[in-house]
Formats: C-alpha cells, sequence, structure tokens
C-alpha cells in the first residue's frame, strides 16, 4: 500500500497532490484524515500549519488551567456573531402527477398498479437477459406498461394474463422462460409505490442509453478517454425519488467511475515479477496486500466486485458444478454464457465478494471466483493520486466545481423529459418533471465559532471555519509535560533526527508544551519490520514499568506493513504511545510546521487538551457525548466489522474515552449497550456522578435504515436497555439523544451571488458553494416527520461541490433540549478535532472513533491495551 506525497507530517508542500498553500478543501481533507489508518500509515496534519515558524510567539511557562466564562474574552475577529438567513437550491427536481396531485393518472382517470411474481428458468439469469426476455414477451400496448426490479417482481397498470408464460430466444443458442404469478393490487398509500416511482425513473434511465453499475448509471457512450494516463472515465448519474416535505422529489447527482485500462491479470503478473526483490516471505500475502479490497469491474455483465483473496494453486481449467447439476471449466463457462475467449490458462483465480439484490431488493453478500484476465481495475491508486499530472486532468470531472455540475444536471432532466423513450414511460405512468433545481426556503447560518485556548483566552474562527493562526499566539488549554521518551531512526537518519527533536523542543516551548531531550535515540542497522520489532522489544523490555510516555519512530517509507506492526506492538501489546515520522520530512522546508503539528499531536496522545469550544449552558455540566462508527476490512459479510465508541469526560469535551470491539451485524446492539456502558462507567469513576444528558451520534448509517425503520426500534431497545442500568446506579433520570449520521448520500446544496426574483431561474454561473455553518432543516428533509432532521454544512469547500452531511435524531428522551440546542451543538462538536485546527464533517467523537476502528482493524486486533483507552493514542 503506498502513501500520499508527505504523509507523517506535511509541511509547505501540503498533503497529497494539495499543499497547504495551494488552498487545501478542508472538507476533502477531513475525509482523508479519517482514512489515513487504512490509506497511508501517517499521523495526519492539523490545519494549515505550514505557515508556523514558532518564532516571534512569546516565551511562556506551561499553563494552568484558569476558569473560563462563556463570553468571549480577547481575540474576537469582528465576524458577525449571530444567524444569517441564506437562500439555498438543491439538486432535487419535482416529480409531479399529470392531471391532479391526488395521484398518477392514465388519460385523465386514476388507475390501480398490479403487482406479480416472476420465476425465470435457468434461475441464475443475468438481469439483462431477464430484461429481454419481459420485453420481448409483454406487449405494452396490449399488456399495459410495466416495470421490473431485476428480480422477482414486476408492477403493470393493466391487469396481465394469471399463469402467463413467456418463452425467448435473445440469443442463438439458449432458450429462457419466465412465469408470471399474480400476487395483488397495490393501494396508492402503500410504502412499495416508491419502490415503483424509482423503478420508472430506472426504466427512463435505460431509454436514455446508460448502463446501470452498482448503484449508479453511467453512459458508455460518452467516455472521457485519457490513454496516456491509461484511464477511461465514465460519466454517470446517481438518482432517487424521495418524499419530502416539498412533495416528491427526484434527487439527482453527477458521479464518475474510473476505470483503468489494464486488466488484474496484468497487475497480478507485475507483482509476481518483483516479488523476489521484497522482503516478503509468502507470495500470497504480498499479492493479496496490493490487491486485496480493489474494485474491479467485468465488461461482460458491468458488474463491479471487491477482491478478497487469490487462489494461485488453481486456473481457468479448473471445473465447477453450475445450478442444474452440470460440472465445467471456467473456459468452457465464460465460452458459452458470455462468448468470451481466455487467453492465458495458467493464470491464478481471484475470490471476490459483490452485493447483489434479491426479489425483495434486499441486498445480499454473494462470494464468487472470477478469471483476473476478465476483470479491469477501477479506481485510483495511491500513486496516482500522488501524482500531480494525473489529478490535475482528473480533478475538473471527480471535484465537479458548481456551475459545471448545475449545467449537467440541467441538460440531463432536458434529456430525461425530452427523449421519446422516457416520454412514452413517462406518459404511460402519468408522471412528469420540473426542469428547474428545486428551490428551498431559506437556510440560515451559524455564526462563527468560539475557540477557547489557555489562560480565559479565546478566539473565532474566519470565515472560512479555521484558527489556526490563533495557535501562534495562544497556548494550548492544557498539557502533560513529556519527561521520557524516545527516539527510533534508520542509522542514515540519526543526525537529521536529532536536530527534529530539538525543533520539536523550540516549537512547544511558546505552546505551553514543555518537552524534554528525550532519553535515549536507538540507531536502526536493520530497517525492515523485523529490525524494527526487535530493536524496540530490546529497549523496552529492558525499561521499567510505566517508565516510557511516547517513543517516536522514524520510518524510511510509507509502507503499512511497518506502520501497522509498530502500533501493533506498541499500541495492542505493551500500551504505549507512538508517533510515526517519514525521514524525509526530517529535512523538509517545512521542518518547524511539521515539529509543531507534531508536538499538538503529542500533546493530546498524552492526554493534554488543545482546545475546546462554548459548550450551551444546558449541555455544559453532566452532559456525556459519545460518537460511534466501524470499519469493515472485507466486504463479505461472513468478515467481522471493527467498531469503535469514543465518549467525553469531562465539561469542555476536551478529553475522551474509547472502546473496540469487534462484530457482526446482528451483534451490534448488544456491543453498543455493552460499550456505552462502559464509557459511562468510567465517566462516573472520573467525576463522581453520571452524566444526566446522552448525546450519542451514530455515524455512517445508510439511508436505507430510516426508510425501513429498522433504526428506530434499534435505537429504542438501546435507549431501554441503558435505562435499566442506569437507573441501578442511581435514582436520577437521564436523557438519551440518539442522532443518526449519514455521510454518503446524494444531496447537494447551493447558494448563488447576487439576488434572484420569485420564480426567476439562478444561472449556473451564479451558483457557488453554501459557506461553514450552514443548515438547512425543512423543504428537502423527510415528509414522515420522525423526529428532527437537518443538514450541515460544517467545512469551506475551496474544490468541488460540498456535500453536506445528513443528520437525524432518531429518538430524544430529555424534553428540554430544542432543535435549536442540537443542531448549534452538532456544529460546535466538529471543531474539537484535534488534528485540524477548523472544523471537520462530523462530530468529534465520530471523526475519533472512524479512525479508531480503522487503525484498530488493521493494526490491533485485540483491541488497543487498556492503559491507552483514555488517550488519543491513536490520532
Amino acid at each position: 500500500m503506498t502513501g500520499r506525497a508527505g504523509s507523517y507530517g506535511v509541511g509547505s508542500e501540503g498533503r497529497g497532490r494539495d499543499g497547504n498553500r495551494r488552498g487545501v478543501d478542508p472538507q476533502e481533507l477531513s475525509r482523508q484524515v479519517s482514512s489515513l489508518a487504512i490509506d497511508t500509515p501517517d499521523e495526519p496534519a492539523i490545519g494549515r500549519l505550514a505557515y508556523f515558524s514558532g518564532r516571534g510567539m512569546g516565551m511562556r511557562g506551561a499553563p494552568q488551567r484558569g476558569q473560563r466564562s462563556p463570553t468571549p474574552s480577547s481575540g474576537t475577529s469582528g465576524t458577525s456573531q449571530s444567524e444569517r438567513e441564506i437562500h439555498l437550491i438543491s439538486n432535487h427536481f419535482e416529480l409531479r402527477w399529470v392531471g391532479g396531485k391526488e395521484g398518477p393518472k392514465k388519460d385523465g382517470e386514476s388507475f390501480t398498479v398490479h403487482q406479480y411474481h416472476i420465476t425465470f428458468e435457468p434461475e441464475d439469469l443475468p438481469q439483462h437477459i431477464r430484461r429481454k426476455v419481459l420485453n420481448l414477451g409483454l406487449d405494452q400496448e396490449t399488456n399495459g406498461p410495466f416495470v421490473y426490479d431485476g428480480g422477482a417482481l414486476l408492477f403493470s397498470t393493466d391487469m396481465v394474463e394469471c399463469g402467463m408464460i413467456l418463452e425467448s430466444v435473445p440469443e442463438s443458442d439458449n432458450h429462457y422462460k419466465a412465469t408470471i404469478a399474480y400476487t395483488k393490487a397495490v393501494p396508492l398509500d402503500h410504502p412499495i409505490y416508491l419502490q415503483i416511482y424509482n423503478l420508472v425513473v430506472r426504466k427512463c434511465l435505460f431509454g436514455m442509453g446508460l448502463d446501470e453499475i452498482g448503484k449508479s448509471y453511467f453512459d458508455s457512450a460518452a467516455v472521457i478517454d485519457h490513454p496516456n494516463l491509461k484511464i477511461k472515465l465514465w460519466p454517470g448519474y446517481s438518482t432517487a425519488v424521495k418524499p419530502c416535505e416539498m412533495g416528491l422529489l427526484l434527487c439527482v447527482d453527477v458521479t464518475h467511475k474510473v476505470i483503468r485500462n489494464d486488466d488484474l491479470l496484468t497487475h497480478i503478473r507485475h507483482l509476481m515479477s518483483i516479488y523476489r526483490d521484497t522482503e516478503s516471505a509468502n507470495l500470497e500475502e504480498y499479492i493479496l496486500e496490493h490487491i486485496r479490497g480493489s474494485m474491479i469491474i467485468t465488461p461482460y455483465n458491468q458488474k463491479t466486485y471487491r477482491v478478497e483473496g487469490i487462489l494461485l494453486n488453481s486456473n481457468p481449467l479448473c471445473g465447477f458444478t453450475m445450478k442444474n447439476g452440470q460440472e465445467v471449466t471456467f473456459v468452457e463457462y465464460y465460452k458459452q454464457r458470455y462468448n468470451g475467449v481466455i487467453l492465458d490458462l495458467t493464470q491464478p483465480m481471484i475470490v471476490a465478494a459483490t452485493t447483489q439484490k434479491g426479489g425483495r431488493r434486499i441486498p445480499e453478500q454473494k462470494t464468487i471466483i472470477l478469471v483476473p484476465e476478465m476483470c479491469h481495475m477501477t479506481g485510483l491508486t495511491e500513486a496516482m493520486r500522488a501524482n500531480n499530472v494525473i489529478m490535475k486532468t482528473l480533478n475538473k470531472h471527480l471535484h465537479m466545481e458548481p456551475k459545471e455540475r448545475v449545467e449537467i444536471l440541467n441538460k440531463f432532466i432536458s434529456k430525461l423529459s425530452g427523449t421519446p423513450n422516457c416520454q412514452k414511460t413517462l406518459n404511460a405512468w402519468g408522471f412528469a418533471f420540473e426542469l428547474q433545481l428545486k428551490d428551498c426556503t431559506m437556510g440560515r447560518v451559524l455564526p462563527n465559532e468560539t475557540i477557547i485556548f489557555a489562560e480565559n483566552r479565546s478566539v473565532r474562527t474566519d470565515n472560512n471555519n479555521d484558527f489556526t493562526k490563533a495557535l501562534r499566539s495562544h497556548q494550548l488549554l492544557s498539557c502533560i509535560p513529556l519527561e521520557r521518551w524516545v527516539v527510533f531512526a534508520p542509522a542514515r537518519d540519526m543526525d537529521n533526527a536529532r536536530s527534529f527533536a530539538m525543533t520539536m523542543h523550540k516549537v512547544a516551548t511558546p505552546l505551553g508544551f514543555r518537552i524534554r531531550k528525550p532519553a535515549s535515540y536507538e540507531s536502526l542497522q536493520d530497517v525492515r519490520v523485523q529490525g524494527y520489532m526487535r530493536s524496540l522489544e530490546t529497549f523496552i523490555g529492558q525499561q521499567s514499568a510505566d517508565s516510557l510516555q511516547m517513543v517516536l519512530c522514524v520510518l524510511p517509507n510509507n509502507k503499512s506493513e511497518l506502520y501497522y506492526a509498530i502500533k501493533k506492538r506498541l499500541s495492542q501489546d505493551i500500551g504505549i504511545s507512538s508517533q510515526c515520522l517519514l525521514a524525509k520530512n526530517l529535512t523538509s522546508k517545512g521542518a518547524m510546521s511539521i515539529a509543531t503539528k507534531l508536538v499538538i499531536q503529542m500533546s493530546a496522545k498524552l492526554g493534554g487538551e488543545p482546545w475546546t469550544v462554548q459548550i450551551p449552558l444546558s449541555l455544559r455540566e453532566r452532559c456525556m457525548t459519545i460518537g460511534f462508527d466501524f470499519y469493515q476490512k472485507s466486504l463479505n459479510a461472513a468478515s467481522p466489522k471493527t467498531g469503535a465508541l469514543v465518549g467525553t469526560l469531562n465539561d469542555d469535551h476536551s478529553r475522551y474515552f474509547s472502546v473496540t470491539f469487534n462484530y457482526k451485524n446482528d451483534e451490534l446492539e448488544q456491543m453498543l449497550r455493552q460499550g456505552i456502558i462502559r464509557l459511562l462507567e468510567e465517566f462516573q469513576l472520573r467525576n463522581h456522578y453520571l452524566p444526566t444528558h446522552v448525546i450519542f451520534y451514530h455515524a455512517t448509517i445508510d439511508e436505507a435504515h430510516f426508510t425501513n425503520g429498522t433504526i428506530y426500534k434499534a435505537a429504542q431497545n438501546l435507549c431501554d436497555e441503558i435505562t435499566k442500568w442506569y437507573h441501578g446506579q442511581s435514582n436520577s433520570d437521564f436523557g438519551f439523544v440518539y442522532i443518526g449520521v449519514t455521510k454518503q448520500h446524494n444531496t447537494r446544496i447551493l447558494t448563488h451571488r447576487g439576488s434572484c426574483g420569485d420564480g426567476i431561474p439562478v444561472a449556473p454561473a451564479q451558483m457557488t458553494n453554501p459557506p461553514p455553518g450552514t443548515i438547512l432543516d425543512k423543504d428537502i428533509i423527510a415528509a414522515d416527520g420522525r423526529g428532527l432532521e437537518f443538514y450541515l454544512v460544517p467545512t469551506n469547500a475551496r474544490q468541488g461541490t460540498v456535500r453536506p452531511i445528513h443528520y437525524r435524531v432518531i429518538l430524544e428522551t430529555t424534553g428540554v433540549l430544542s432543535g435549536e440546542v442540537i443542531k448549534a451543538y452538532t456544529y460546535k462538536m466538529c471543531h474539537l478535532y484535534y488534528n485540524w485546527s477548523g472544523a471537520v464533517n462530523v462530530p468529534s467523537t465520530c471523526q475519533y472513533a472512524g479512525k479508531l476502528a480503522k487503525q484498530a482493524a488493521y493494526a490491533m486486533p485485540s483491541g488497543p491495551n487498556s492503559k491507552l483507552s483514555p488517550l488519543l493514542h491513536y490520532l
């Protein structure tokens, strides 16, 4: 696994392709920060510390924590401290009925939708063959308009003959059959109508000539080819019809799929050729290290898969048993099924996983065997992401500005409404779409946040939600002195490591963080994993228990194998916080800023508190905020997930405690209950009382969980279990707020420059991203009214189009916290992630939980050492 340029402390060159001096997108960086435990083995950078020099800052001693008042005492930036309204536009188009608002009509008359169950022979027919059978066998003029869900359900506005059998020969040498059985008439208020609306749109997308790949639809005729980069971009769209406050809306977002010209076999053969020059002892493990988790596409059926394993002892001449009992080889199967010819008969096979949709549209995990020669790689490697030439070429497509995005959306809806095939389908079902993006009523922009440092000093963030400059003239809120630490470095880099340690001491003093000289500098002749492990164990074995506070490891490269080995040994087995740094950054031009960033991280890892924010009075005391996120190394459903809970321990929300666990889907509710109770016990131990408010942010919730209602039942069960425990510990009641956080969705919200009149559309050139702190809590939220719901833009997007974070209050038992308090509080919590001097996308407890879960999944399978639970050792 290769890393982004500038890992382990990024200086003036910036992180990866976007240097800090060139205006890095904080939203993108915060996304990268949360994934660095997987993408690159580094300790991610804080804000724009590349501008720090450490000079000109007063020399002060270690701070004592003073009493702070809710009012800023100094350093206010002069920006408005009150909310303001903002006009917002979303990427939705209104769906309306032709002939009235009461429902779909045909020729001015209401009609009934009938549901049918379809059985195919053979059972394992691909979706495109199933559609051919139905399209050839059902005459829309006779049987009425119909839509098919790709599995076992068909919906039609007219009665189809009960028990009808369709026989078709869409391909020369094969015979297929479909049997249709009537199920029921679907009433207009039935929830399945939402699926029908989306199936009608899906049929229109096929009518536009788009290909379905995964959950999106791509235009193969408009492929953007970059032969010099060996990359093709498939432009496409993600769509969903949703019942919102403003009515039925079609949400459309622009997406691109990156498909590399090289097939998977070429990549595997290359890995085999260089294997002998590596230190890896096992060929299979070496190949899997580079391909496991990679997304691939099979052009013969336009499906995507995730690589799970490799079978070095198998080849395409191996046989398998089909569902009908027939024994065939892979060579024979591909020839019969897809008319595909496999050339390399000695190549190994790969194990892949995909998410299939069953007859009820329920995702089901399916593991299959594929031929590498027939698979193409998708996505970008880390080496590609670090290549400025490649990323500069792709950025205009992958990070589309608001103006270009709106222009493409306008063209899309015009084509959807104007293509003859689409018009025929829409008219048959009584649908039509508005041709303009949906105007929302006024949103709001929350005031700039107040950041509190030591000595009761505070400052407001600037309009980009950044407070990096404030760190130049303010001490950290509280620090624990670093008295005993050790530096491990390759022998060739030892002189540079000594110089860098002096720089760290220089920049730490003005921050109020006292760092003594390292107790030892350990020189490494062997820079392989085994060499590092031997040196670490030898040195630490000679120390007295708990004598070391920190281990700084200088790494020769950014290979994940060494990074995770260090984390596993120190964080899981021994229980010592560690900091990793790339050797090349010791002599970087930005060494001063790198050192500043590192000492802030190290202070937080020791239990220090870099800064806090003004907590609302209603949540100032006896409130605990918990964040949950997970990471799954494998797409296979049988593979366990690693979950992490991170909770606050003090009134300032600047101290944290963490719990990790491995689980399967049916175990999550129990593990959450146990983990939250463990956090409550720690809170009680440290404060001698239990919190009166517990605010739980559940990150990475799929929107489908809100639709089917499963998350509401799970939240109530969790609350009931915690309440039973709580009442056994205290006679007082407590309030529990369960908030679902969705980061990956297709909703975008935009604003515009200048003014616009009622009914006058805004030109695409006027479109721009809304500022940080923008909240939208009406119009495009769900129509079911089940709890508070809002979209929040916490960061400043300098590149591409911002994607707001979606929040939904699933359960709220306090009865005293208003929606306005919850929204403001959520925004404040986005400013407490100590790897970034600004706001991140989600509340800090979620951001910490996501990073810890990823690091634990790779480096701490048994969980971090219990001594590190109260520390941000994974930062």
